[in-house]
């Protein structure tokens, strides 16, 4: 009864942090993509309907060009502003239990890593043991995968 509590209020706090940022993501996300899409539409304006952007700015070097330059950095700024937004508002919202799975999740990776090397290590027994029966000599004292895996 416990364990089923405890999985309810798991997943009641997950639920509440997932809605808490996507409200978030929404609220900061909104005004990044306006910034974004005015300055790119500003630019096809001005470029197209207007001779503001005509003139060169250095020798060859068209203020059309550098605007369109200035986007590549604007997006990198932009991306850079919601990344931190978005990492201190995860910060805050995040329940506890996620911590919990994530080094439960450790641990299994660990585990996984402890499997992959018996298997490797099996692997070469089985290897020199059909080495053994080519040449004859077949040693029967048990692997180290027979010993992990008998109770």
């Amino acid at each position: 009864m416990e364990i089923q509590n405890s999985t309810t209020a798991n997943a009641d706090a997950s639920r509440e942090y997932y809605e808490g940022m996507t409200a978030v993501r929404r609220r900061i996300v909104r005004p990044l993509v306006i910034i974004t899409l005015v300055a790119f539409f500003l630019q096809q304006v001005l470029t197209n309907f207007t001779s503001v952007l005509d003139g060169f700015a250095a020798d060859g070097l068209s203020w059309a060009y550098l605007y369109a330059f200035a986007l590549f950095f604007l997006v990198v700024v932009l991306t850079t502003v919601y990344k931190r937004a978005m990492d201190k508002v995860e910060d805050e919202l995040r329940p506890a239990h996620l911590d919990e799975t994530a080094a439960h999740y450790e641990d299994w990776t660990e585990w996984e890593k402890h499997e992959a090397q018996l298997e490797a290590e099996l692997a070469d027994e089985e290897k020199s043991h059909a080495e053994s029966r080519a040449h004859g000599t077949v040693d029967e004292t048990p692997t180290q995968h027979d010993k992990e895996t008998r109770p």
